[in-house]
């Protein structure tokens, strides 16, 4: 085509540009087509992409909304556990008073039953000695008696 445009140049016919403007309008528009599927792709790319990213923050949603209901069960134990902890060192506390309120209780007795063990044992030592002076009184009322039918025996044979 050149060698036709400069052969009418040299001829002295006018010059056309209206082919090469087509021609350069062909490979533009070709151009932009090409870009415009390159980014037709891209944008199905993008888009599928997005849509994988849409699918993994929507399982992620679903995990934090699970975690969230674990997360709300184990306060929900904790609280019970607490409650329950406060209930058994009260239960506790109170068992120690009553188990210190009992020793006091033993050990009053146990003091007391140490001095009735002690009365006891003097009280024991006291009837012992209460048991002698019996037996002896006894062997002299026994004496005396016997000294008294004696006497008795010596008035009735006089």
């Amino acid at each position: 085509m050149a060698s036709v445009a400069t052969r009418r140049s040299r001829t002295g016919e006018p010059q056309y540009y209206w082919p090469g403007f087509v021609d350069a309008m062909a490979q533009l528009l070709l151009v932009i087509t090409f870009l415009l599927s390159i980014f037709i792709i891209a944008q199905f790319l993008v888009a599928r992409q997005i849509a994988g990213q849409d699918t993994a923050l929507s399982k992620l949603r679903s995990q934090i909304a699970e975690l969230t209901d674990l997360l709300a069960l184990e306060k929900s134990a904790k609280r019970e556990l607490e409650l329950s902890l406060g209930t058994l060192t009260d239960d506790l506390k109170s068992s120690k008073d009553e188990n210190a309120r009992l020793s006091g209780l033993l050990s009053a007795a146990s003091q007391e039953g140490a001095a009735r063990g002690t009365t006891v044992s003097g009280l024991q030592a006291a009837l012992e000695k209460e048991k002698a002076i019996s037996a002896g009184a006894l062997s002299q009322v026994d004496l005396l008696n016997q000294q008294l039918a004696a006497l008795r025996r010596q008035l009735a044979a006089q």
